[in-house]
C-alpha cells in the first residue's frame, strides 16, 4: 500500500516555530540594546554641546549655572528625556555638572559605562548633582522602585572637565 500523504508532521512544524521564537527573542534583545546605546550617545552628545555652547557664551569661559540646555542650544531636548540643566560649576576643579532628568534605568546603565575624554563621571539616582569628586562608575546607583513623590525616571548628573 502506498502512502499518499504529503506535507510536514506536527513535530517538524513545532521545531520550526521554536527556532523562529528563539531568533526573535535574540533579535529583540539586540535591538533594545542598540537603542539604549543610541539614546545614551544622543544624551552625551546633547549635554556635551550644551556645556560647550554655555562656556562659549559665559564670562571667562565659565558656563552660567541654571541655564536650561534647550535655551542654550535653541533646540528641544531629545524626546526620550524630560530636560537638561547646567546644575553647577566648581571653580576649584573647573568642572561643570549637568543634570539630565527622565532617563530610563537601562539608558542610565549604558551612560555609566561610557565616559568620554571630557566626561569625568556620571552619577545616577533621583537626587541632585552631588559634590565634586563623587562621580565614578562604582558610585552609580539605580533606583528601581519610586520613593514617595518620585517617579521611576532617573536623574543623571554629568561632570565635565572644562580644560
Amino acid at each position: 500500500m502506498k502512502n499518499l500523504q504529503k506535507g510536514r508532521s506536527m513535530i517538524e512544524m513545532l521545531g520550526v516555530l521554536a527556532i523562529i521564537g528563539v531568533l526573535s527573542i535574540g533579535g529583540l534583545a539586540g535591538y533594545t540594546m542598540a537603542m539604549n546605546r543610541w539614546r545614551a550617545n544622543t544624551i552625551t552628545d546633547y549635554v556635551t554641546r550644551c556645556v560647550v555652547v554655555s562656556q562659549t557664551k559665559g564670562v571667562d569661559g565659565k558656563p552660567t549655572v541654571d541655564d536650561s540646555c534647550p535655551d542654550v542650544l535653541s533646540e528641544a531636548v531629545p524626546g526620550f528625556i524630560d530636560g537638561a540643566t547646567i546644575a553647577d560649576y566648581d571653580p576649584n576643579t573647573d568642572d561643570t555638572r549637568v543634570l539630565v532628568t527622565g532617563v530610563s534605568t537601562a539608558v542610565a546603565e549604558v551612560l555609566t559605562e561610557k565616559m568620554g575624554t571630557r566626561v569625568n563621571g556620571v552619577q545616577v539616582g533621583n537626587g541632585g548633582c552631588g559634590t565634586a569628586g563623587t562621580f565614578s562608575n562604582s558610585n552609580a546607583t539605580f533606583q528601581t522602585t519610586p520613593g514617595e513623590g518620585e517617579s521611576l525616571a532617573n536623574k543623571v548628573c554629568f561632570s565635565f572637565a572644562n580644560k
